[in-house]
């Protein structure tokens, strides 16, 4: 029985069904499951040690090591990790951020999405509530750059440009009071770093800008203005090295940009009927490029992990992740990332609740 005959069927039983959006979900999974998918799902690798911890986000390194971003809030003062697992998730070294970050930089309980970043030449970029570090692969602190002075002096040079009339229409620079500024998404090419910055104050809720920066992070210069992700989260990927790849959830839609910022294509759709298509309220909050080239798309809220071609072909199904359901345990936030090993063999995901990786190895 097709898919869609089955959603008529499921739609009618729920007319007489008192539970029908759990029968829809029961059957929708079966039919989902019974399709041929590429990748079997291995034991959970254990992130979270403690209940009182918040594993912010997790990415891989350029050599297939995973990293995650800890906080231990059931220590007494509080810390901050980054951990790196094998592949099979073996501890294999911890960085203690605590102090490197002053205190005015220090992390909430709950309230601070931090974003993780791998290059392809080693460094690894960490961004938090108003700030963004690199690092070489030693654990070095090589560059840091504060995103509200960057801002201000952005809103003050674009001030000082305007004429004397539109200077006394526009509110001065001092203004622009962002309760918080964070990233949204973060990627990189072998020349720039793409951050997607959403501001608290700023704009709506669900609005980012995206920024080019520098390796180094020098040279700032906003190329896209108001896309939307649902809760401060929007995915990023380059493609081909010389185009950015969105994942605009809260649109339900993937956009290709050239590096300046001019779009170049968009596609997808919601459906609730439609493997192809991306259900759930917020989707694809998780994409990541394949070696092979395809594009791995995770959906927050119904475990989802899917194949396309770049310019959106349906390929098939990797898994069904067991992903924690939104009726049993309401996330914090509708985030997903995603990664695939360089060997193209295994993809992860993180559990938006349990906070604890994913494992799906190919058949």
């Amino acid at each position: 029985m097709s898919f869609q005959r089955v959603v008529c069927v499921m739609a009618l039983l729920g007319v007489m069904l008192p539970h029908r959006a759990a029968l829809a979900q029961a059957i929708e999974d079966a039919v989902i499951a019974s399709m041929a998918a590429t990748h079997e799902e291995l034991p959970t690798i254990t992130i979270k040690q403690d209940a009182a911890d918040l594993v912010s986000t997790f990415a891989m390194t350029s050599d297939g090591r995973l990293m995650a971003s800890i906080s231990r809030w059931s220590q007494e003062p509080a810390t901050h990790e980054i951990v790196f697992y094998s592949p099979e998730g073996e501890t294999l070294e911890t960085w203690d951020m605590t102090e490197k970050m002053p205190p005015r930089r220090n992390w909430y309980k709950g309230k601070l999405p931090v974003m993780l970043h791998g290059s392809a030449e080693g460094d690894i970029y960490v961004g938090g509530a108003g700030w963004l570090m690199r690092f070489n692969a030693e654990g070095d602190l090589l560059q840091e750059l504060d995103y509200r002075k960057m801002l201000a002096e952005a809103a003050q040079a674009e001030h000082a440009g305007k004429s004397q009339q539109d200077q006394s229409e526009d509110p001065p620079p001092g203004a622009l009071a962002f309760k918080r500024v964070v990233p949204a998404g973060i990627t990189s090419s072998a020349a720039y770093l793409f951050v997607a910055l959403h501001m608290d104050g700023g704009g709506t809720r669900s609005t980012q800008d995206v920024y080019r920066f520098s390796r180094e992070l020098g040279e700032p210069l906003r190329i896209i203005e108001n896309l939307r992700g649902c809760c401060a989260h929007i995915d990023l990927e380059t493609l081909d090295n010389d185009k950015l790849v969105v994942a605009e959830n809260t649109r339900f839609r993937i956009n290709t940009y050239t590096f300046a910022g001019t779009l170049l294509g968009r596609w997808g759709k919601r459906s609730r009927t439609s493997i192809e298509g991306f259900a759930s309220c917020c989707n694809p909050v998780g994409i990541c490029f394949a070696p092979d080239g395809e594009l791995i798309t995770a959906s927050s809220g119904v475990g989802r992990v899917k194949r396309y071609t770049p310019e959106g072909e349906f390929l098939g199904m990797v898994a069904l992740v067991n992903v924690t359901r939104w009726e049993g345990a309401i996330p914090g936030k509708c985030y997903i990332p995603i990664e695939v090993s360089p060997d193209n063999q295994r993809v992860y995901v993180l559990d938006e609740v349990t906070q604890n990786i994913h494992v799906m190895k190919r058949r």
